[in-house]
């Protein structure tokens, strides 16, 4: 089969049976070099004691964006509905 292509050149194509096999390359894994927690949880504590009107909220903001692995635009598009079932879904207080 072949397919003239848009400059004039003839293109011919293959059946599947015809072409040559894939080859199969090696993955290699990156080694993860995962941070440790106690520097975050310094940071959060900092912030909550930072002396500011809304420094808790902050904290809890942090938070809640980091364990939840949310991004900024993600979580402005969650409810209060939503977080109060979760919350009541886990067993906490009314």
């Amino acid at each position: 089969m072949s397919y003239g292509g848009p400059t004039g050149d003839q293109i011919t194509l293959k059946p599947p049976a015809l072409q040559p096999p894939a080859t199969i390359c090696q993955v290699r894994h990156k080694k993860l070099a995962l941070p440790e927690p106690w520097p975050f949880l310094e940071f959060m504590k900092e912030v909550e004691t930072g002396g500011g009107r809304d420094s808790k909220n902050c904290a809890d903001l942090a938070c809640f964006l980091a364990y939840g692995r949310f991004r900024k635009t993600e979580a402005a598009n969650i409810t209060w509905a939503e977080g109060v079932a979760i919350e009541q879904s886990q067993g906490a207080p009314k």
